[in-house]
């Protein structure tokens, strides 16, 4: 029978070859992340489940919609509702001051769609000089915080109210009863007018509560927003020349 003993400069020797094994090993990945911080990292951010909701709402649809949704509240693809359609094929909008207002669908003007806000038919019914007081819908004034979602149908069906030359805009805004109980959100910016040389503020505020059965909510929302806007542009209305009496021949005769 042969017997080993371990001296304690055995036990040195293994341990001092057991730490330079575990530094050799850890040493390539030092190496590596020194190498990682000097790269330029790009990052993309998306908002998945507003794109998953969109791409199933056409897909699972019958006649042709489009459709928009907020993933959370005050994330909403634009602050402005109209920004938002008119990244859906076959709208346009029309603009004023460089806000979207008005929505042309197909080609048909703003004031032959309808607009619908949670079932009910909609329009600012907004007038200017020279022109007549329409139905049309300024999505201008609607909050971005309090929509939840919209469907744009560019063709007709039994479901939707009648009236809709080019398409139908349907609005969907929050709901207390979705949205956990004391739910608040509240959004302050700014923006400077180059022209104008000032900054504008611009405010919103969102509150949601509802009963521990969730069988009641309420909820509040109010937006303020300031503009400042200077446009320098030289108008003509047209020029009639210059009123020049009328001459009686027979009176030039005498």
């Amino acid at each position: 029978m042969q017997k080993h003993r371990i001296t304690k400069l055995t036990r040195g020797l293994r341990l001092a070859l057991a730490v330079g094994a575990v530094a050799a090993t850890s040493t390539p990945a030092v190496f590596a992340q020194e190498g990682a911080d000097n790269t330029e990292v790009i990052e993309i951010r998306g908002i998945r489940a507003s794109q998953k909701e969109n791409i199933n709402t056409k897909r699972f649809s019958d006649s042709v919609v489009d459709a928009i949704t907020a993933e959370d509240i005050g994330k909403f693809p634009d602050k402005n509702v109209a920004e938002s359609l008119s990244r859906i094929p076959g709208i346009t909008i029309d603009r004023d001051f460089g806000e979207g207002q008005g929505v042309t669908i197909r080609g048909v003007q703003p004031d032959q769609n309808l607009t619908l806000l949670n079932g009910q038919a909609v329009g600012t019914a907004q007038w200017f000089v020279l022109s007549d007081a329409t139905r049309n819908f300024n999505f201008e004034i609607l909050a971005s915080e309090m929509v939840a979602g919209l469907e744009v149908y560019k063709s007709s069906q039994a479901d939707l109210d009648e009236g809709a030359l080019g398409g139908t805009v349907i609005l969907r805004t929050r709901k207390p009863l979705d949205l956990d109980a004391n739910t608040s959100q509240v959004s302050i910016e700014g923006q400077y007018s180059d022209n104008a040389e000032t900054t504008d503020p611009s405010l919103s505020g969102l509150y949601s509560w509802k009963n521990d059965d969730g069988t009641f909510g309420l909820l509040v929302s109010a937006s303020f927003q300031q503009r400042t806007v200077q446009r320098e542009t030289n108008e003509d209305f047209g020029w009639f020349g210059p009123s020049i009496p009328r001459i009686d021949p027979r009176s030039a005769q005498r």
